[in-house]
């Protein structure tokens, strides 16, 4: 049997966000994320047998054996394409965790384990909208670009399973890989 997996960083979001979402959905063109299931994606693996999940814990377990944990700070907003017409709306990620080494760890150990994952370079965001169709976002662009939404504390690394069902994509956690200070 096959599962949907992805591996993360949780972004707990409670009503920090909710301004910009009401202004992104009252567009008509774009889906924002359910706030339960928000997270920066680290990387991809999409369908993988459930006999290789351990595998891929370990690799999450073995990329940040010896990373502590810090605060992730949620600011700003982009698009991408940045040029032309938008498909993704995401806001910035800032924060002391070298999340692109925890990032090229996983990638180089996947690999090393024969797990397919995808491979587009790693640029921390948090996606908060999906847009369909052409809309013009300079207002919600300029109105939101310094804004910081929030911070958190960033404690864990997840391997997540992703369920596509006709009411959205469901998320639950798979495996919790914790970012420990061993000093």
């Amino acid at each position: 049997m096959t599962v949907r997996v992805f591996i993360s960083v949780p972004i707990p979001v409670k009503d920090e966000m909710d301004g910009l979402f009401s202004d992104l959905r009252k567009t008509g063109k774009i889906r924002t994320p359910s706030k339960a299931q928000m997270h920066l994606t680290l990387c991809f693996i999409g369908y993988v047998e459930e006999r290789k999940i351990r595998d891929i814990e370990r690799c999450v377990d073995n990329a940040v054996a010896d990373i502590g944990p810090s605060e992730i700070t949620v600011k700003g907003i982009s698009t991408f394409p940045e040029k032309g017409d938008p498909r993704i709306v995401w806001t910035g990620i800032e924060t002391d965790i070298p999340l692109k080494t925890i990032a090229d760890r996983i990638s180089l150990d996947l690999d090393a384990a024969g797990i397919y994952h995808d491979k587009k370079p790693f640029k921390p965001h948090l996606t908060v909208g999906r847009v369909n169709g052409r809309t013009d976002l300079s207002d919600i662009l300029g109105r939101y670009s310094d804004t910081v939404f929030l911070t958190t504390p960033c404690t864990e690394i997840r391997v997540m399973k992703s369920e596509l069902l006709p009411s959205g994509a469901k998320h639950s956690v798979i495996h919790s890989s914790e970012l420990k200070n061993d000093t």
